[in-house]
């Protein structure tokens, strides 16, 4: 990178000199000699006095002409001896020439010579138009010149940078493999070097975590599966001694089964099965089964009827998750609705429980994440919410969490349109 700047810093300074030094060289070749030739007709008007009155002196009137002619061929203008009373001028003090300039732009000098009580006129002396705005039109140009070679020496950098981007965006799709087409000799190219040395590295390291996961969940299961069966086999009178033991080993199953989901949602890839889901019915049949462990009020009369194109398996594990978080929190009932518009599938199921502070608002959806609130009723795993906003992610949507009018949580989840490709 150190590289990269020095390159472009080099650019821009001999790019500045470069139209500085050109931009005046051309513009001298090109603008006319006109400044020199009235450097000389100034120089030559303070001597001309001097120069006249010697003539004078040493000849005759054909004298003074001779010389006002050799002048005027020297200097290539118009000369004349005008006497003081034919035109009437006024000197500022110390200064012996007046300029003055004619309507259609032509120099006239007049010289004082006092000593022959005379005035000398040289001109009309033609002047060129002002061409300053040609100068500033060629450095604009200039300018706009140093620009164009400046975008086409960042555009293969601002185009690199565009693949790495996608390929930051495909990696954080989980899509690890992708491998971008960065020319090796560019400056981007050691970055996305690291970028795929990084992706393959959380690859391997993923696919460690879900090869542990699915061992360690296996491999409880066996044990799990023999104090049932151990338990089982006890008389019913040792059994009815037992309900905790039952509840534990329940409590363990259920572990097991949130790990191994969580687990596939985040290594499984992201091929959504797509098809138009009742989603109000997807809700109604949750409600339905739940009310039979449940003697809270879940009310369902905000749902309305609502297709949507989503993966139903998925939004019901959502709604699942949502409905049970709320029953367990709730102190009498749970609110439900389902609505939908043209951008958005928009399910809310919210308590009148304990609530969340606005502090764990974010919390609450990351793994194994539980609230110290010292509810009674705070139990789970800490993964419930992270599957919900997991799945919503999948979707393109997300879930959002609020404190509800009845008092406790709420939550919301906004599933947008998706389109079948």
């Amino acid at each position: 990178m150190t590289r990269l700047f020095i390159s472009l810093y080099l650019l821009i300074i001999a790019g500045l000199l470069s139209i500085g030094w050109l931009g005046e060289q051309v513009w001298q070749a090109y603008q006319p000699k006109q400044d020199n030739r009235l450097a000389l007709i100034k120089g030559y008007t303070a001597l001309l006095p001097d120069l006249l009155q010697h003539a004078i002196v040493q000849g005759n009137d054909e004298a003074l002409t001779d010389k006002l002619l050799e002048i005027e061929t020297k200097l290539q203008i118009q000369l004349q001896v005008i006497a003081n009373d034919k035109i009437q001028l006024n000197f500022p003090d110390h200064q012996e020439a007046i300029i003055s300039y004619t309507d259609d732009n032509q120099m006239m000098i007049y010289q004082s010579w006092p000593a022959h009580h005379s005035l000398i006129q040289l001109g009309p002396i033609k002047l060129e138009q002002d061409k300053s705005h040609l100068k500033s039109a060629f450095q604009v140009f200039s300018y706009l010149l140093l620009a164009f070679f400046i975008a086409a020496w960042t555009w293969p950098l601002w185009r690199d940078l565009r693949k790495l981007q996608s390929s930051a965006q495909y990696f954080s799709q989980g899509e690890f493999d992708y491998k971008n087409d960065i020319h090796q000799q560019s400056v981007i190219k050691p970055i996305s070097n690291s970028f795929e040395a990084m992706a393959a590295q959380i690859k391997s390291l993923l696919a460690e975590q879900k090869l542990l996961v699915n061992s360690v969940s296996h491999d409880l299961r066996t044990p799990i599966s023999r104090l049932k069966f151990g338990l089982a086999l006890l008389p019913e009178s040792s059994q009815a001694a037992l309900p905790e033991i039952k509840q534990d080993i329940s409590d363990l199953e259920n572990l097991i089964d949130e790990l191994l989901s969580y687990a596939r949602l985040e290594q499984d890839s992201k091929q959504l099965n797509l098809e138009m889901v009742n989603v109000s019915e997807l809700l109604l049949n949750q409600v339905e089964k739940l009310t039979k462990t449940t003697a809270l009020k879940l009310n369902t009369d905000q749902v309305k009827e609502s297709n949507w194109l989503c993966d139903g398996h998925l939004i019901e594990r959502v709604i699942q998750n949502l409905l049970t978080n709320a029953i367990r929190f709730a102190r009498e009932q749970v609110q439900l609705s389902v609505s939908s518009n043209k951008a958005y599938l928009v399910i809310v199921i919210e308590d009148d429980g304990i609530g969340v502070e606005s502090k764990d608002y974010q919390t609450v959806f990351k793994a194994f994440s539980r609230l110290d609130n010292n509810h009674k009723k705070s139990s789970g795993f800490g993964l419930g919410l992270a599957i919900v906003e997991k799945i919503c992610v999948w979707h393109q949507g997300y879930c959002e969490l609020a404190k509800s009018d009845l008092g406790g949580a709420k939550f919301s989840v906004y599933i947008p349109k998706q389109s079948i490709n």
